[in-house]
C-alpha cells in the first residue's frame, strides 16, 4: 500500500485547479476506513417511521430554520449544509477543496498499520444526477465570528443527488455506486506511526458562532412541529450540538 507522503505529492497537482466559474474542479474526501459504499448521513437513520420522518422534515425546512441564525438570506441547500456540519442527518456527503483537510479526516482516530483512503472527485466527470453544493455563504458578519464557522475552516463542499428532496432517493444515494463512481479516483495508503495531519482540528467549535443558536432554533422547531415527541436519537444530536468538539 502507498505511503501518505506519496499520496500528498500526487494530490498536489489536483488542488487549486478550477472549473468554469472559478470553482474547484477537484474535490476531496478522506476516510480512515475503506467502506464498500459512501452514503449520506440520512441513509444511516433507521427506517423507523418516526425517526426517519422527523429527520427528513427538519432538513426539508432547513432554510426556514437556519435563516434564524442572523436573518441572512440563504439558499435551501445552504441551510441543509449547516445542519450537516453540526450533526443533523441530511442527504449530503461531505467533501473539501483542500487536500490537508481530507488528510485530517483520513487520519482521525486511525491506527498505525491500518488502511485509510482519500478520494478525488472530478466534478466535471460527475453525471447529471449529481449536485455539488458550495458552502460559500456567511451566516454572521466578520466581527460577529463569521469566519469561525466550521464549514469555512473545512473548506467545505458537498455532493448529493438532484432528487435529494425525495426521501427514497436521498437514502439510496451512494457515491461509490454507478453512475457516480466513474468520477472518483481512489488513493489508499497505509497509516504510519509518524503520519500527522497538517491542519488544525477543523472539527472544533471553539469560536464558532453557529452551534449554540442553531441548537436553540432546532429545539424550538422540533417542539413546535413534533409537539415534544422528538425521537430520542435526534434529541441527543441536538443536545450534543453545542458541546461536541468544543474547546
Amino acid at each position: 500500500m502507498t505511503e501518505l507522503a506519496k499520496i500528498r505529492k500526487g494530490l498536489a497537482e489536483y488542488q487549486g485547479r478550477n472549473a468554469a466559474g472559478k470553482k474547484p474542479r477537484f474535490l476531496f474526501r478522506g476516510q480512515r476506513v475503506v467502506y464498500p459504499s459512501i452514503k449520506p448521513t440520512f441513509a444511516r437513520v433507521p427506517t423507523d417511521e418516526t425517526e426517519a420522518g422527523q429527520a427528513y422534515t427538519v432538513f426539508r425546512h432547513a432554510k426556514r430554520i437556519c435563516q434564524g441564525l442572523r436573518g441572512y438570506t440563504i439558499d435551501h441547500l445552504d441551510g441543509v449544509a449547516i445542519l450537516q456540519h453540526y450533526g443533523w442527518p441530511t442527504p449530503l456527503i461531505d467533501l473539501t477543496g483542500t487536500v490537508d483537510v481530507a488528510v485530517f479526516f483520513a487520519l482521525l482516530d486511525a491506527k498505525a498499520g491500518s488502511e485509510a483512503v482519500i478520494y478525488v472527485i472530478d466534478t466535471q466527470a460527475l453525471p447529471e444526477q449529481a449536485l455539488i453544493v458550495d458552502h460559500d455563504f456567511l451566516t454572521h458578519t466578520l466581527d460577529d465570528g463569521g469566519l469561525g464557522c466550521r464549514w469555512l475552516r473545512q473548506d467545505g463542499f458537498a455532493v448529493t443527488t438532484r432528487e435529494w428532496t425525495a426521501a427514497t432517493e436521498a437514502r439510496g444515494f451512494d457515491l461509490l455506486a454507478a453512475p457516480f463512481q466513474a468520477a472518483l479516483e481512489v488513493h489508499g495508503f497505509t497509516v504510519a506511526a509518524a503520519d500527522r495531519a497538517e491542519s488544525a482540528d477543523v472539527r472544533s467549535t471553539a469560536g464558532d458562532p453557529v452551534p449554540a443558536p442553531l441548537q436553540n432554533l432546532l429545539r424550538l422547531f422540533c417542539d413546535e412541529v413534533f409537539e415534544g415527541q422528538l425521537a430520542p436519537k435526534l434529541a441527543r444530536i441536538i443536545q450534543k450540538m453545542w458541546t461536541t468538539h468544543a474547546e
